[in-house]
């Protein structure tokens, strides 16, 4: 079984409630490929509580409607169809809706690994994401 995401946080204690999301290790299946020629496969996966997420462009940390948009493919691999994985920076207007960002997205990918359509048959090892110091792992 793969990890359907490694992903490493790291939050700066600075005035701008710096956020850092380092996507380390994501699922193939939920990614877009635009550049292909082929019709796009748009992924998109909302929560219970509305967070979502969704593959496009150059990816982005969204605080005001609470998302996450994962890179497409072009900005995630190299031409040789390496992963390379991707950045993405946030500063929020205060550390609390940087904490609320924060749970939800945890109860977002939560949801997502065990829910969105294309993981229903996977064997699940734990129905938790695993936190290990700065990373999360599902």
């Amino acid at each position: 079984m793969q990890n359907k995401f490694i992903l490493k946080i790291t939050i700066l204690n600075n005035e701008e409630c710096t956020l850092i999301i380092d996507i380390i290790q994501w699922d193939y299946r939920f990614i877009s490929d635009n550049s292909n020629g082929a019709k796009p496969k748009f992924c998109y996966f909302q929560d219970s509580q509305d967070f979502f997420l969704y593959s496009q462009n150059e990816g982005e940390i969204i605080e005001e409607s609470y998302g996450l948009e994962i890179p497409e493919w072009k900005h995630m691999f190299n031409r040789e169809g390496v992963f390379m994985g991707a950045k993405l920076i946030r500063d929020f207007h205060n550390d609390d809706r940087r904490f609320l960002y924060l749970k939800g997205l945890y109860r977002c990918l939560t949801e997502w690994a065990i829910n969105w359509p294309t993981f229903k048959n996977d064997e699940e090892q734990t129905n938790k994401i695993i936190l290990n110091s700065d990373y999360w792992i599902k």
